[in-house]
């Protein structure tokens, strides 16, 4: 055998390695349960897709409901009035229900700014639940969002 066909059949072999490994991944990831924490999406790498992924859903999922866990919280300070997922994004709105305003927040597309969702949030006010131009943009991480939202409603 030719020293070059010897590295085209190695290659081969390596690829279908390679080939076998990634749908072995495939696997395994469909078979994890779906009791997710909003920090287990940390450093998750989202395939991107023209539609709708299982995972995304669930991420969508956990998003709102880590939102709703402070904005319903037993002080009721605050109410989650809106929340739309886009194609690979986020948005909704959080009225205080003490000084009766809105505020707007929204994270980018999770395919293509990895783990900007938790450390680049973007909030603002906004006049009602529709409003979705609003007040100056500011950003915060997700963890200080609660307080954020607190400081521009208040």
């Amino acid at each position: 055998m030719k020293t070059q066909d010897f590295i085209n059949a190695q290659i081969r072999e390596a690829e279908a390695g390679i080939y076998y490994l990634q749908n072995k991944i495939k696997d395994l990831k469909a078979k994890k349960p779906m009791n997710h924490t909003i920090e287990d999406w940390i450093d998750f790498r989202f395939e991107s897709s023209s539609g709708l992924t299982k995972e995304f859903s669930q991420f969508a999922r956990d998003f709102k409901k880590y939102i709703k866990q402070f904005a319903n919280d037993t002080d009721i300070k605050f109410q989650l009035v809106g929340f739309s997922r886009g194609h690979f994004e986020c948005s909704g709105f959080i009225k205080n229900r003490i000084t009766q305003k809105f505020a707007y927040f929204s994270i980018s597309d999770v395919r293509y700014f990895p783990n900007a969702w938790f450390n680049d949030v973007l909030v603002r006010t906004a006049k009602n639940e529709y409003d979705y131009t609003g007040g100056s943009n500011c950003c915060c991480k997700l963890d200080e969002l609660e307080k954020t939202i607190e400081k521009l409603t208040h």
